[in-house]
């Protein structure tokens, strides 16, 4: 059976490297410190169950989706769509315009 701290450092990077932040991003992003971060990164220190929590929701995420690899990137996914839809809706036309512009432009260039 993996330690939990071992768990907690896998998830943690790999949720971070998947949102291609860094540490001070990605704590920004949750709430916390980059200093935990860090140590939750490098198996150092665990989480309370308290901050486990406040990442999770923080990413739209539940406390075992956080820690589980299953399901987790479809949870992650609707986050990240859920938090982009409400940025969206608060752009002008103008803004939607260039922001459609740049969405083509980018998946022309992935393919």
């Amino acid at each position: 059976m993996q330690k939990l701290e071992d768990i907690v450092k896998k998830r943690l990077k790999a949720i971070r490297e998947g949102l291609k932040q860094n540490q001070s991003q990605f704590a920004d992003t949750v709430g916390i410190s980059q200093a935990a971060i860090s140590q939750f990164e490098d198996g150092k220190r665990v989480p309370s169950i308290e901050t486990l929590d406040k990442i999770a929701k923080a990413l739209g995420l539940s406390v075992v989706s956080l820690l589980s690899d299953k399901d987790a990137t479809d949870d992650q996914k609707a986050a990240l769509m859920q938090t982009l839809t409400a940025q969206l809706a608060e752009m002008n036309s103008q803004e939607l315009a260039a922001m459609h512009r740049f969405v083509v432009d980018w998946k022309k260039a992935k393919d």
